[in-house]
């Protein structure tokens, strides 16, 4: 015996229900914190001397200009004359980086102030790609795009 039209449409509500959430446009509810575009230049010399420059301009829908901050380390051994001398500087407060460990990986941290007055502080890192040979001495390079987001790595 065939069920009745009335109740095949019946007994097909309930399926029809489970899949509907998946029949539905997705709405993406993460936060865009937007991304930094990244550089990361090296240089290495005798007898010892080291040098590191990282370049990061932070891209924000809420913001209505980039910004950009650049670190500068530097390690210079002084021999017979004295102690070596390491220097480490960045040019934009609430802005910090770990370069290296492991590999070629930039971890960046960002403390901005959006549009709206809401102070973020963001955390972003990635595998970069790294060339070398760009010079003299052991000049390297290596750059790439970062998300950002506010949970710390």
């Amino acid at each position: 015996m065939r069920p009745s039209p009335s109740l095949s449409l019946l007994l097909s509500l309930p399926l029809l229900t489970l899949a509907s959430p998946a029949l539905l446009p997705r709405q993406d509810t993460t936060p865009d914190y937007g991304y930094w575009d990244a550089t990361v230049t090296t240089d290495a010399g005798r007898p010892g001397w080291q040098t590191r420059q990282v370049s990061a301009t932070y891209y924000n829908p809420g913001l209505a200009q980039p910004l950009s901050s650049t670190c500068t380390w530097s390690f210079v051994p002084q021999g017979t004359n004295g102690p070596p001398v390491e220097t480490s500087r960045c040019d934009r407060e609430g802005f910090a980086y770990a370069w290296g460990a492991p590999w070629y990986t930039l971890n960046l941290t960002q403390t901005v102030v959006l549009d709206g007055g809401e102070e973020v502080t963001l955390y972003g890192g990635a595998l970069l790609e790294r060339r070398c040979g760009l010079g003299a001495g052991n000049a390297c390079s290596a750059q790439g795009r970062i998300e950002a987001g506010v949970t710390p790595l």
